[in-house]
């Protein structure tokens, strides 16, 4: 069945199937999306607040948040689905003065402190902790290592970066 635009309801197009739809298990309610992003960040949404607890819901009455393509189960491509292809996270260092990134061909790290540790290997400073300045000669530059900057406020899940001597 072809998907058809409602001129009187600008919501999803009637008609037959949304492409995206999130279906939750325990009402069997289906809720058009837009796109799949917005399909997994509503699940993923709908998983954490089942998994709070004190909330109406508990994990037994909340059911499940399934993302549906064109009414299927929506999985992964296959290369990611059997964990041969799977996201990292890495960490890049950047100069605190100028925002440059450290050069490509020493890339990314699997930890903060490696991710410094290599960067000052390249005559990068590390002035105060949390701070890596690049070897640029702009007065900016030069009053970093020199005045040895208050460590940058933290944030939840930052770490400071160790601190060691100018080069």
């Amino acid at each position: 069945m072809t998907l058809t635009p409602d001129p009187a309801n600008p919501g999803p197009p009637t008609g037959g199937t949304p492409e995206w739809q999130l279906h939750l298990t325990a009402t069997g309610e289906h809720r058009p999306m837009p796109d799949l992003i917005t399909a997994l960040i509503a699940a993923a949404q709908h998983s954490a607040r089942a998994a709070q607890p004190g909330t109406a819901h508990t994990n037994a009455t909340a059911g499940l948040a399934v993302v549906l393509h064109h009414g299927e189960p929506w999985t992964p491509e296959e290369m990611a689905a059997s964990g041969a292809v799977r996201p990292m996270l890495w960490w890049y260092a950047h100069c605190s003065v100028c925002g440059d990134p450290a050069e490509e061909e020493f890339g990314a790290f699997a930890t903060v402190t490696e991710a410094a540790d290599n960067t000052a290997e390249l005559r990068w400073s590390r002035p105060a902790p949390g701070w890596l300045v690049c070897d640029s000669d702009s007065p900016d530059h030069q009053a970093a290592r020199a005045a040895a900057p208050q460590p940058l406020p933290l944030s939840t899940g930052q770490q400071l970066l160790p601190a060691a001597a100018p080069w």
